[in-house]
């Protein structure tokens, strides 16, 4: 008896982890198709006929409430960020003008767990990088000297000697 009763509640226990699974995907579906559509309008307001926009374009928008309000919705905050800045991220290929799918790629890279802390350590761990490349830099020459000096010294003990 005891046997049949773990049964149907292990049989239940799949079932609904199977329902909730089902009901997260579909969550995450309509959440991706929501960001979807708040990509194509927010790139709608800045794109011209040709279904692109340049920097000078994007430049005169950033400032436009509705576009703000766009960026916001799709969880990024342009407060202390020039449109430069952004623009760098958003045109990938350098092209000097961003098309729908370039768009959606770059503000891919505005998605995910990052915080303000993960971009600061980051920022840190770059210039803890530049300041030990520019030491290296300014030592090597004097490395090269030292070492050409040192084989010198040695060929002519060797020839001496």
């Amino acid at each position: 008896m005891l046997a049949k009763v773990t049964g149907i509640f292990v049989d239940n226990a799949k079932a609904l982890k199977g329902a909730d699974e089902d009901a997260m995907y579909l969550e995450a579906l309509t959440e991706r198709k929501r960001w979807i559509a708040d990509i194509k309008d927010l790139f709608i307001k800045l794109a011209h006929i040709n279904g692109q926009f340049t920097l000078e374009d994007f430049k005169e928008q950033m400032y436009n409430i509705k576009v703000q309000t766009l960026f916001r919705k799709l969880g990024i905050n342009l407060d202390g960020i020039n449109a430069e800045e952004l623009w760098d991220i958003l045109d990938a290929d350098q092209s000097g003008c961003i098309d729908e799918e370039e768009f959606a790629k770059g503000l891919k890279f505005f998605q995910g767990p990052a915080q303000s802390i993960h971009v600061y350590r980051l920022m840190r761990e770059g210039s803890k990088l530049h300041d030990k490349a520019s030491f290296v830099a300014e030592i090597k020459p004097c490395r090269h000297f030292t070492w050409m000096f040192l084989l010198q010294q040695e060929a002519e003990s060797e020839l001496l000697g």
